[in-house]
């Protein structure tokens, strides 16, 4: 399964390392993929809306003519003759008149919503880094949690340790707190892989 997520051939011998340490700060800038994605929507409507006002401009153009042929501009020659015509001409759409408020109005309805677009993306983005940094913080508190647990078991098998060799205690009492500190010390692993978890998810999320 994990050999599909990566894309990677992956067999039994592969061998799997725990992700190295980051040097974790909260990210203020967020640099998400989609917020570029948005821009680019926003530049393409705002060239629409420069060719929606490039309609209703008048435009001009020259124009040149020219040929040979009998007759040539004058009618009244009979003979062959060459012959041109240049000038100035000048055009008007008046039809995109009627268009060019409507195609308006949808423009700016259309950069509107794109802007509200972004904003809950990132208000929604924002959300989750919050509930992640609280996540950061709360598995920091539990690890260092589990060291002082882990003291503490550590100190109880050795005084068990000591009444085991002393007859105190049996086999079995012992084995018992020997298997506290290992749990302790398994949870305190748990929980520095689910801090790692926590802050690349947020690097992720934040697009850094």
């Amino acid at each position: 399964m994990l050999g599909l997520l990566i894309n990677e051939n992956l067999n039994e011998s592969t061998i799997l390392s725990t992700p190295s340490q980051i040097n974790f700060l909260p990210i203020v800038e967020i640099i998400r993929p989609e917020l570029r994605l948005y821009s680019a929507q926003k530049n393409l409507i705002e060239n629409q809306e420069g060719l929606t006002v490039s309609k209703i401009i008048p435009k001009a153009s020259l124009f040149f003519q020219g040929g040979y042929g009998r007759p040539g501009l004058n009618m009244f020659v009979n003979d062959f003759a060459w012959y041109y015509r240049t000038g100035i001409r000048f055009s008007w759409s008046l039809s995109s008149l009627y268009s060019y408020g409507n195609e308006t109005e949808i423009n700016q309805l259309n950069l509107q919503s794109i802007d509200a677009q972004t904003e809950t993306f990132l208000l929604n983005t924002k959300i989750t880094t919050n509930q992640q940094l609280q996540e950061i913080d709360k598995l920091k508190k539990m690890i260092e949690v589990d060291k002082g647990i882990i003291e503490l078991r550590t100190s109880v098998k050795l005084a068990a340790q000591s009444k085991l060799e002393n007859g105190v205690i049996t086999s079995s009492d012992y084995i018992r707190e020997l298997n506290a500190e290992d749990l302790a010390k398994q949870n305190l692993e748990i929980h520095k892989i689910q801090l790692l978890l926590a802050q690349y998810n947020y690097k992720i999320t934040t697009g850094n």
